[in-house]
């Protein structure tokens, strides 16, 4: 038996429980894992119980502990209430504010036509209400004659219901009498259907919400044998559509055995390659793990990392995993990102964009459909990104989160360069910028001088720079390139190799802990005139405006004592470091 229920549906019979229809009922949806049937029974009602006013008195406080005992108000049941029901469903919540349904179906209904529902709804103890009233009704239309508070909407229909409610309240004519509302095939297409479906209106543009999306969401069963506590998804954007995500959930083995192997399906509207996606995980914060590629279709990727450590059955986990997808999102239209969501309890989502968005909405789904929706919440991050966030419990164990946005408020414009304080020389003055686009040139062939075969690509430049402007400082002497320094902030990664990590765009996090210096080199020409001890200051600098807790770096064999005049300390040898190398590096940090 679950857990949880999607659905759950209360039923309270009028003063005759020999027709039984509230069994029938409940039999007609025993087979639905998500639905949860619950009747109150109060025995039968005799006519002089029910003139009586003290009896139902006592049903409706019989019935106020029952509700207490089986239901929360925060997740409140939708109800089917017949005759004397209806009384005790209305008198319930006049009386008592924090009784509370989701939808309301009202059958052979014994309140006054004039209710007035406002009330109610404004207190949030009705969502939808649907008024199922029979032309035919004969014993309705007698009960105003025996007791004074009683009505016939049972049998006309409410009356003057207000313009904001008229979406709300529904009602419907039919040619019946007072317990010909019973019939199965009358519950089955009539009621059921109500009681199921979500009555929420949600407008969003097709055209970029497709019907595959929520196919895609139904492809992904790589996490069936964990339960997670909590998920983090977070991801950013880059102004080609670039899609960099940071994913992490803590769970718990759900199986009677080890798990040596995890594995991960992601989908989107790109025809990238998967070994050029960069599939990367951790475990438990420890070393980085490659993904091994188990399916590479287009739009389609499964990889599986196998563990260091198995997680025994019932032990808890946390992975952690990084993949890219390049120009996969739209940046002058609309377009989604989706989560699965099963099978975990609170959620996390945050995307970030170089540009703000029109209409970003989530939407949550449960079997193929939008059950609700919410707005994330923007924030403006210290790199004059755009980071949209959304947090989620999943109180009811939906399928999925779908992010989504009509456009963006997209114009690509050159940024200006910062000029940060140089410094004289005897020969002139040194000044620092930030680098442009124009500058990738010259850095390239800077590094070619310094690295030889080891240097970067312009292209590779050029994407270190669109992932962190701010961390790009380059040095002028009289217009001419003669030192820089690249920089990304990312949370704390253990690594042993340059290649588990050269991909720095896949990694980067504006709200990371860590500032880790990319690549530092001056020209031999202007070594030893404090060009190098300039670029760290200013990088020292970045570091506290951006709030990271350390500085990190890997120094070459014979520099770590340059690097310890600056405070930084040898963290481990990495004699692996850069393939090839007959040198060893250190990592060193502050």
């Amino acid at each position: 038996m679950p857990l949880f229920f999607k659905h759950e549906i209360l039923t309270i019979h009028g003063i005759r429980t020999d027709n039984n229809w509230y069994t029938v009922f409940k039999e007609l949806l025993e087979k639905r894992s998500d639905v949860r049937v619950v009747n109150f029974t109060y025995g039968y009602f005799t006519i002089w119980q029910f003139l009586a006013f003290w009896e139902r008195r006592r049903v409706i406080k019989e019935f106020h502990d029952f509700y207490y005992k089986n239901f929360d108000p925060d997740s409140p049941p939708s109800v089917v209430c017949h005759s004397f029901g209806t009384y005790i469903f209305y008198t319930s919540i006049r009386k008592y504010s924090s009784i509370k349904f989701k939808k309301v179906i009202l059958c052979g209904s014994i309140l006054a036509r004039g209710v007035d529902w406002r009330t109610y709804f404004k207190r949030k103890q009705i969502e939808h209400l649907y008024n199922d009233y029979g032309g035919l009704d004969a014993i309705v239309g007698l009960s105003p004659a025996v007791i004074r508070e009683f009505g016939v909407s049972g049998k006309y229909g409410f009356k003057n219901i207000p313009l904001e409610l008229q979406e709300r309240i529904t009602q419907e004519k039919n040619y019946f009498g007072h317990s010909d509302y019973f019939y199965p095939l009358q519950m089955k297409k009539n009621w059921i259907p109500k009681l199921l479906s979500n009555p929420k209106q949600f407008k969003y543009d097709q055209y970029v919400l497709r019907p595959e999306i929520f196919d895609r969401i139904y492809l992904d069963n790589s996490h069936g044998n964990f339960h997670y506590s909590e998920a983090r998804y977070h991801a950013r954007v880059d102004d080609k559509g670039n899609y960099f995500a940071h994913y992490s959930k803590n769970g718990t083995n759900q199986t009677d055995a080890p798990i040596s192997s995890f594995r991960f399906m992601t989908t989107a509207d790109s025809r990238e390659q998967a070994d050029r996606m960069g599939f990367t995980a951790t475990q438990n914060g420890g070393k980085l793990i490659p993904g091994r590629i188990d399916i590479d279709k287009v739009q389609i990727k499964t990889c599986s990392f196998e563990l260091d450590t198995p997680i025994e059955p019932e032990a808890k986990v946390n992975i952690s995993y990084v993949f890219k997808w390049r120009e996969t999102m739209t940046i002058n239209g609309g377009d989604t990102d989706h989560f699965i969501i099963r099978d975990t309890d609170n959620i996390s989502v945050s995307l970030n964009f170089p540009f703000t968005l029109i209409g970003p909405r989530i939407f949550v789904v449960s079997n193929g459909d939008i059950v609700d929706e919410g707005t994330p919440k923007k924030i403006l991050e210290r790199d004059g990104t755009h980071s949209y966030n959304f947090d989620y419990l999943n109180k009811f164990n939906y399928d999925a989160l779908i992010f989504y946005y009509d456009g963006t408020n997209y114009l690509k414009s050159v940024p200006n360069q910062k000029e940060i304080k140089g410094f004289k020389k005897d020969s002139g003055t040194i000044t620092y910028h930030t680098c442009m686009e124009r500058d990738i040139r010259q850095v390239y062939l800077l590094e070619a001088q310094i690295e030889h075969g080891n240097a970067a690509s312009e292209e590779t430049l050029y994407n270190r720079l669109a992932m962190f402007p701010d961390g790009f400082i380059i040095a002028k002497d009289k217009g001419k390139i003669i030192g820089y320094i690249e920089l990304v902030i990312w949370n704390n990664i253990v690594f042993e190799t340059f290649q588990e990590i050269h991909d720095f765009p896949l990694f980067y996090d504006p709200n990371g802990e860590t500032l880790y210096v990319i690549f530092i080199g001056v020209s031999a020409n202007y070594r030893n005139q404090g060009v190098g001890q300039r670029l760290l200051e200013i990088a020292r600098d970045i570091s506290s405006r951006f709030n990271t807790s350390k500085m990190q770096l890997v120094a070459k064999e014979g520099l770590e004592k340059y690097y310890e005049k600056f405070s930084f300390e040898q963290v481990r040898e990495l004699p692996g470091f850069l393939s090839g190398s007959k040198y060893k590096s250190t990592l060193m940090e502050k």
